[in-house]
């Protein structure tokens, strides 16, 4: 899979955050005969980083232009240190974003997790 890099300028996340495990069937409440094909992703994630306001403009091209507004799967260094055996993420939605004070921004959002 071709996916697009987490651009270097930017950092990875602060160490906060929290994993859901999500029921790997595509219809889990089918009462006859559930369909057992697996569903990628299996791992949904919430993410934070402080960004400074060059960084913040960074983000906002890599996920409006590179993401496609977050629909794509990127791979960056840090993906395999939070989650084992990961090799993309992709946002699950928009994020969201506060300016916290001189010029910093933290920045939040739901990331689907995929391995292969």
């Amino acid at each position: 899979m071709a996916a697009v890099a987490w651009p270097e300028t930017l950092p990875a996340p602060l160490h906060e955050h929290s994993q859901e495990y999500v029921n790997g069937l595509a219809n889990p409440d089918e009462v006859l005969w559930p369909q057992r094909v697996r569903r990628i992703p299996d791992l949904k994630d919430s993410l934070r980083w402080v960004f400074t306001q060059e960084q913040m403009e960074s983000f906002r091209d890599f996920f409006y232009t590179d993401l496609n507004a977050g629909c794509a799967w990127f791979s960056a260094d840090w993906v395999s240190l939070l989650f084992d055996d990961a090799d993309y993420v992709r946002f699950d939605g928009v994020y969201s974003s506060q300016l916290i004070g001189d010029g910093l921004w933290s920045v939040s959002g739901a990331v689907e997790v995929m391995r292969i």
